[in-house]
């Protein structure tokens, strides 16, 4: 493999010291760029502009263009975690994966902890809005957050695939000033893309752009005698890559009628289907790790929402029918059973409908439409298709299934099982989420606002304000707290007594020698009285306490189930 060479590149913090810099200056190469600028900013491109006021422009223009390039720096997004609550928000993501944050990675833990993100005092969204705030004066320094050597560094170390390694080579290429009209021709189609919505008439668009572009570098100085497959490839992940922003609000909904949520809440709902339901004779061996021989395959179908291009999407959805067939031929080789069954053709597609319920994968409908959209007639061609058709007929299949006569080998009625249970498991992990988070909340050190007004009380009074005074003010707000609470769940018992009834006992202190016959009708009135009164009470006390748990349990409910929509859009109720 050809070594990469990122120490080379230009940094952007050297690009703004033109005025040191002895290179030349070409017009031709980087007027366009200067151009723009001075539109922008309402000045005339003409002659009367100085030569220090256009090469001032001209530096601007180059810092502008090589920003925008690096908007770019991979041919896919990089993935997220999702246990992580910084990659729940692209600005915090962003954030987060800036050379400031990998140089302090403290950082992103303190303000996390300042504003209450790990505890779910604040969202996401609340969170980003004042750290965007706060990035907002360095937005300018590229050195710090977009576009770094070192992230890209990063991410060639992590992945050093031909395609991340030929992609970084284009990349540099458009960096450099004799590439300055190509990009410019770059960033005004791409401008302009934003006026087409039809994404039929996009798909034509984007294609003979693409066409006409790979033509005009096979005669670019820059790629002389250096021309290969990936360079169209890398010129196309490159032009999806900068339209992603505007293909992301175009309706997707053509090819599938299933919502998102929906089709991740089916994926949730037949989590128990195995090898055997799918009747894949050489995968149902109990000794078999299915989730570890599945492994490359559920890699593969998770990465092909992640690339920009419909040819690097394509090839991942070969990635999935190669390692499916490999997945196959794996499981033969550890099955221990005695009489061990081939694996034919017939197997492929159960198991990448198995692969598809593993992985779970989000915007699936989406990526499919999108490569029927946009993939040319020649990558469908050859194996790339019968792939691609493959994972469509999976996802067909699942997204058709009729959950009351389910067509896979088991009975409605363990299905309907099966299908209770897995929502069931699926409904406990997320309160078990819940209540870990409350929990984890409810342990954190209540935050007390001091005023203004007690601090200068307390400055007038002459009194010290120390660490040791906060503590007490805080310790005050929690007992304070805390008797709120309790005032607030107390149940209010509030029960009327039966007309007639008074609270004179006649014969509290009367002896049973001392009972007249006489006393009996009165004796025996307050007798019944008494026990009326005491069965109303009991039962009145018994209903309330009935009431007041019902009333518990059903906020407790709420909270869960407003939790469980907010996080998955999957109701419980479903």
């Amino acid at each position: 493999m050809a070594e990469i060479n990122i120490e080379n590149e230009e940094p952007l913090s050297r690009v703004s010291s033109r005025e040191e810099d002895n290179e030349p200056m070409n017009p031709a190469l980087t007027e366009p760029d200067a151009m723009a600028i001075a539109q922008r900013a309402g000045t005339s491109a003409a002659p009367t502009v100085s030569p220090r006021r256009k090469k001032d422009l001209i530096v601007q223009a180059r810092k502008d263009r090589r920003k925008w390039i690096q908007m770019v720096p991979l041919p896919y997004t990089q993935a997220r975690d999702p246990t992580n609550v910084w990659s729940l928000d692209d600005r915090l993501n962003g954030v987060q994966s800036s050379v400031a944050s990998k140089r302090m990675p403290s950082a992103t833990k303190v303000l996390s902890e300042l504003y209450g993100l790990e505890s779910n005092t604040k969202s996401a969204e609340e969170v980003a809005q004042r750290v965007e705030g706060l990035v907002q004066p360095f937005n300018t320094d590229e050195a710090l957050l977009h576009g770094s050597p070192e992230v890209l560094a990063e991410a060639l170390s992590k992945d050093n695939s031909e395609i991340v390694k030929h992609y970084h080579e284009f990349w540099s290429k458009l960096l450099k000033p004799e590439c300055a009209m190509l990009v410019q021709g770059m960033r005004n189609y791409i401008r302009n893309l934003k006026d087409t919505t039809d994404t039929e008439k996009l798909a034509k668009s984007v294609q003979t752009y693409i066409d006409s572009t790979f033509e005009t570098i096979t005669t670019h100085v820059a790629w002389k005698d250096q021309l290969d497959e990936y360079v169209g490839r890398s010129l196309e992940s490159c032009v999806y890559g900068h339209a992603k922003g505007h293909l992301d609000t175009l309706e997707w909904d053509t090819l599938f009628t299933m919502e998102e949520k929906d089709w991740i809440d089916r994926l949730e709902k037949v989590q128990f289907l195995t090898a055997s339901h799918l009747e894949i004779k050489c995968l149902e061996d109990p000794n078999l790790d299915i989730d570890e021989i599945l492994k490359g395959p559920i890699e593969a179908m998770l990465a092909i929402d992640r690339y920009f291009s419909p040819f690097e999407k394509l090839q991942c959805i070969l990635a999935v029918y190669k390692g499916v067939n490999e997945s196959l031929t794996e499981a033969l080789n550890q099955s221990q059973g005695i009489e061990r069954k081939l694996p034919s053709a017939d197997d492929v597609l159960p198991t990448i409908i198995l692969t598809v319920l593993k992985a779970k994968p989000s915007r699936m409908f989406r990526s499919l439409q999108f490569v029927d959209t946009f993939a040319t007639t020649e990558n469908m061609r050859g194996e790339a298709g019968y792939a691609y058709t493959n994972l469509y007929g999976a996802v067909q299949f699942l997204h058709d299934l009729d959950m009351d006569k389910p067509n896979f080998s088991i009975s409605t009625e363990d299905f309907r099982k099966g299908i209770e249970e897995s929502m069931s498991k699926m409904e406990q992990k997320t309160v078990d989420s819940f209540e870990e988070k409350k929990s984890a909340a409810d342990s954190e050190p209540s935050v007390v606002d001091i005023s203004v007004q007690d601090v200068r009380s307390r400055r007038r009074n002459g009194d010290e304000i120390d660490f040791d005074w906060a503590l007490e003010r805080q310790q005050q707000h929690l007992a304070a707290q805390a008797l709120k609470e309790d005032n607030d769940e107390a149940s209010p018992f509030s029960v009327s007594l039966p007309s007639g009834f008074n609270r004179t006992y006649s014969f509290v202190g009367t002896k049973p020698e001392d009972i007249r016959i006489a006393d009996l009708p009165h004796l025996l009135q307050e007798y019944k009285m008494l026990a009326y009164v005491t069965e109303e009470l009991l039962s009145e006390r018994a209903a309330l306490l009935a009431a007041d748990k019902k009333k518990r349990l059903a906020k407790r409910k709420n909270n869960v189930e407003d939790f469980l929509i907010g996080q998955t859009g999957i109701s419980s109720q479903k």
